[in-house]
Order: structure tokens, then C-alpha cells, then sequence
């Protein structure tokens, strides 16, 4: 039985990824060609920036630290936030339906101000009892940290948690913290590329009725 829930937020709540590669190629451009949304999706989302900066810099031979890159990039995307930001269709009228069923969780590899600025400006971050970024545990998925740490601070074991990830990186970090149920959403990658997911969904109509059988 699912007694809470767990939330990825990046291209899960929000469609970031083309918003989070705008922050990159603001800095990217300085230096080389931007990077295509193909190539970033298959070799860098998922990850934390950290680790996308040190790969970055290392395979285009940037003449900057990893450290001077993040801390650019963490800028343009905050300039990026303040615009006119959207959830993804269906997310926040499911987070409010899920949310009076059980307690709810964002665990996300973005920074805290990052998941603080969205829940915000879409009105839901008074409906989540934990937010979580990877920048608190030791490690970032797909490590489990995040969701143990989620899980621990909810009160309720990850035997009885239920998760949404977007990403084959972020599916196994819940299932390697032991979630009861990750469901995959297709808002970036393909069923096929989500396929260790308990269930893949395709939009969050078909997220509220599969929890309450769950539960």
C-alpha cells in the first residue's frame, strides 16, 4: 500500500530541460557550439549540474573550472526562472489530488532555491510536506540517496512510498532506495527508455486513478 508520494520535479512538474539547456548554452556559447537538445537529453540530463559541468568542461575542453561554469549557468537559470514559467499539463491538479490522499515530496536534482522558486510560482509548495535536493545528500541520482533521505524525513518507509521520475537515471534511484512503485512518465524520454519502471504513463490523467489503486 502507497502511503506517500514522491515527486521528481525537473520534467515532471516543469518542462525544464529546454530551459535548463538555455542556462548551459548561455554559458556554452563563449566557448563553442550550444549544445542540441538530442545530445543533452542522452548524455547529460538526469544528472546534477556539478556533474554535467565537470563532463562538460572536460569533453569540450573548456578553459574554465567546473566551479566557474555552474555558478553561471545557476545564474542564467534563475535570470530564466522569473520569466513566465508553466507546469506540465496535469501536474499540479494531480499534486493536489494526491496530496488528500497522503503526504507528498519533491525530490529533485535541482538546488533548493530552484525547487522552492517553482513550487512557488505554480502555488503548490504549501501542499508538499519535504522538499529535497540532491545538493543534501551525499550522492545525486542515481544513487538512492534522495529518496532514502525523502523517505526519512516523510516518516513513512520507502516499502510504502510510491515516486515519478522522467529520466532512466532518476527510475533507478527510486527503485535502488527500495520504492514501493516508480511511475515513468514519457514528458522526456520513451517508454522504451523507461522501461524499468513499475508503470509507464504518458500523461497525468492516468496518475491519480493508478495511486488510488495502489493505496
Amino acid at each position: 500500500m502507497i502511503k506517500a508520494f514522491i515527486f521528481d520535479m525537473d520534467g515532471v512538474i516543469i518542462d525544464s530541460e529546454p530551459l535548463q539547456l538555455q542556462s548551459f548554452n548561455h554559458v556554452l556559447q563563449a566557448y563553442v557550439k550550444p549544445v542540441i537538445m538530442v545530445e543533452f537529453l542522452k548524455k547529460y540530463m538526469g544528472h546534477q549540474d556539478i556533474n554535467i559541468c565537470a563532463k562538460m568542461v572536460e569533453e569540450l575542453n573548456l578553459p574554465i573550472t567546473k566551479e566557474e561554469f555552474i555558478s553561471a549557468k545557476r545564474a542564467a537559470y534563475l535570470e530564466i526562472l522569473k520569466n513566465d514559467i508553466q507546469p506540465i499539463k496535469g501536474a499540479v491538479e494531480a499534486i493536489r489530488e494526491i496530496q488528500k490522499m497522503m503526504p507528498v515530496a519533491v525530490a529533485s536534482s535541482s538546488t533548493k532555491l530552484e525547487i522552492e522558486i517553482i513550487t512557488k510560482k505554480f502555488g503548490i509548495d504549501d501542499l508538499f510536506s519535504v522538499l529535497i535536493s540532491s545538493f543534501e545528500v551525499a550522492q545525486g541520482k542515481p544513487a538512492p540517496d534522495i529518496y532514502l533521505k525523502a523517505s526519512e524525513l516523510l516518516g513513512v518507509p520507502p516499502q510504502e512510498c510510491g515516486a515519478i521520475e522522467d529520466t532512466p537515471l532518476g527510475i533507478v534511484s527510486a527503485k535502488g532506495a527500495g520504492m514501493m512503485y516508480c511511475f515513468g512518465i514519457t514528458t522526456t524520454h520513451t517508454a522504451d527508455e523507461l522501461v524499468k519502471a513499475d508503470k509507464v504513463i504518458s500523461n497525468f490523467a492516468e496518475l491519480v486513478p493508478a495511486i488510488k489503486l495502489l493505496s
